[in-house]
């Protein structure tokens, strides 16, 4: 995955990479979501849980199809099934649902110690 990036995707991953916690506002179409995906990518050897909140809209197609490509991460849909993952895994969520998890969820999925935590389209956070 990281090898397909192009220049600048590489330069805003390896970025991403160095930070403790940072936020990229790039343009529409300019790839954020490969560079997502090489973050992810070079995390994965450290066995991460990663939290990945996304719009609802493009929960089943681009995400999904983005990391799939990435051998040996599982993405979860729901936290049992991310909890009962062995390895590099995934909790894919969407905005919308987050008022309807479990109030039990909610507070494991607060405390769980994420090796990343990534928010798709920022401005749905407020």
């Amino acid at each position: 995955m990281f090898e397909q990036l192009l220049p600048k995707q590489v330069d805003a991953a390896e970025f991403v990479l160095k930070k403790k916690t940072v936020g990229l506002f790039l343009e529409q179409g300019v790839g954020k979501t490969w560079v997502t995906a090489g973050v992810i990518e070079r995390l994965m050897p450290q066995s991460p849980e990663i939290l990945l909140v996304v719009l609802l809209t493009n929960l089943e197609t681009t995400w999904t199809r983005m990391l799939e490509k990435l051998n040996g991460l599982t993405v979860c849909r729901t936290w049992p099934e991310f909890k009962t993952t062995v390895g590099p895994k995934a909790l894919l969520i969407h905005y919308e649902s987050i008022p309807h998890i479990r109030k039990s969820y909610k507070q494991q999925i607060t405390k769980n110690q994420w090796n990343a935590v990534l928010a798709d389209e920022s401005q749905k956070i407020k």
